[in-house]
């Protein structure tokens, strides 16, 4: 009763824009709701806090507070509440650079998806956790456990991909398969995959997926040791790079080319 009331002052305070007052009741309100083991209200309460706090440009609280309202909701099976306030919490995750929490945001997202029938979301959260997934195995020493983790969700997602027929989608979760492939040391079916990631950007007019495909491709043939292929491959997206304003990636290039010849 205390943490409802609390609760119900503060939705008062914020509606009359007094934002101090509705910021203290809502304090109160999850202190008391959290002691009272009563998890409904806190998806409001806590929402209704990081709306506040993103207002103000308070931004790690108001990513705590979306993250805390979208777990409680999926724990609750609320999964359209849990894909409401999830979705501004892994925006702010990503601009405040806290991948641990993205990551665990694209989990409660994606069973959000998987309940309530929304395969678009769930393909691009698949793709958004596999892609975590390969980079914590490439910092802990590609680490096969967690190469077979994104290797699971990626053909989760390709599936989708096919049924939704979304090349966009598929181009990106192919390269990401490639990836996952090379680091598993399997280069021949790391190259493999980055054809066919080829193939699609092209056919479908993906420029960016042509340019990251073709630089792929060069690293993965100067691994083979095909160097004159790996080399025509990687002139064709420095000039690409080059021709998009990208100037780092075009410099990545000819230190590649360098070393090649």
């Amino acid at each position: 009763a205390i943490g409802t009331a609390a609760a119900n002052l503060g939705n008062v305070a914020a509606a009359e824009q007094r934002y101090t007052d509705a910021l203290a009741q809502y304090a109160a309100a999850v202190e008391a709701l959290r002691a009272a083991g009563t998890p409904g209200p806190l998806v409001a309460v806590c929402a209704n806090r990081a709306q506040i706090h993103h207002l103000h440009e308070r931004f790690p609280e108001a990513l705590a507070d979306y993250a805390e309202a979208a777990a409680v909701a999926s724990r609750l099976g609320n999964h359209a509440a849990a894909a409401q306030w999830g979705q501004p919490a892994v925006q702010l995750a990503y601009q405040l650079g806290d991948t641990a929490r993205a990551e665990q945001l694209w989990v409660v997202l994606a069973a959000a998806a998987r309940a309530l029938g929304d395969p678009a979301a769930l393909q691009r959260a698949l793709g958004e956790q596999a892609l975590m997934v390969i980079n914590r195995a490439q910092a802990a020493g590609n680490d096969a456990v967690l190469l077979a983790e994104a290797a699971v969700l990626l053909d989760e997602q390709e599936a989708l991909c096919r049924q939704l027929d979304d090349p966009a989608g598929l181009v990106q979760c192919v390269g990401n398969r490639a990836i996952v492939l090379r680091y598993q040391g399997d280069l021949a079916g790391a190259l493999a995959a980055v054809d066919e990631q080829l193939r699609l950007a092209t056919s479908s007019g993906n420029a960016q997926g042509v340019l990251f495909a073709t630089a792929n491709r060069g690293e993965l043939l100067g691994l083979l040791g095909r160097v004159p292929e790996a080399l025509t491959c990687l002139e064709q997206a420095r000039a690409m790079a080059t021709q998009y304003g990208l100037t780092p990636m075009a410099h990545q290039l000819t230190q590649m080319i360098a070393a090649l010849n």
